[in-house]
């Protein structure tokens, strides 16, 4: 992620795949806040560079939809 970060720069959709990723193994590991970091990182940049109807920008914000629900039910 870091040579990624380093070639593409901060805001390019490769990144933020890996910030989802990131997301999606706390989540995996019942890491909630750690996983709605990662999910939210990568939604911000996929909102500003493929928009809000892009299928990967849709998906980010399911996956957030379900940690935050998780989250909920496991308080």
């Amino acid at each position: 992620m870091i040579l990624r970060r380093k070639v593409f720069g901060e805001q390019h959709p490769n990144v933020a795949r890996d910030y989802n990723n990131l997301g999606l193994a706390w989540d995996n590991k019942g890491e909630y806040d750690r996983a709605i970091e990662y999910y939210s990182q990568s939604l911000v940049i996929l909102q500003k560079r493929l928009g809000d109807n892009h299928p990967n920008t849709k998906m980010v914000k399911k996956n957030l939809r379900n940690v935050r629900k998780q989250q909920a039910a496991n308080q």
